[in-house]
């Protein structure tokens, strides 16, 4: 897991997406782009993806500000 801090439009989206791209087009990555005020689906989004294990993705929480804080919406 990776968490990834900085100030609102300091590009962590951005730096995110452009890193994934390449695993993106090709179909051997999926991504999850997902807002925090939405994280009420987190629990559910993480359930489904482990049900479809051989699948290769990256979850983004987007406004998450802490693990702790991502811990406590998954559980």
């Amino acid at each position: 897991m990776l968490l990834q801090q900085g100030p609102n439009g300091s590009g962590k989206t951005w730096l995110v997406y452009s890193a994934l791209y390449g695993f993106v087009i090709t179909g051997k990555l999926r991504t999850v782009f997902m807002p925090k005020n939405e994280s009420k689906y987190l629990k559910v989004i993480v359930e489904e993806l482990a049900k479809n294990w051989q699948l290769r993705y990256v979850l983004v929480i987007e406004g998450g500000s802490s693990m702790d804080e991502i811990n406590t919406m998954v559980s």
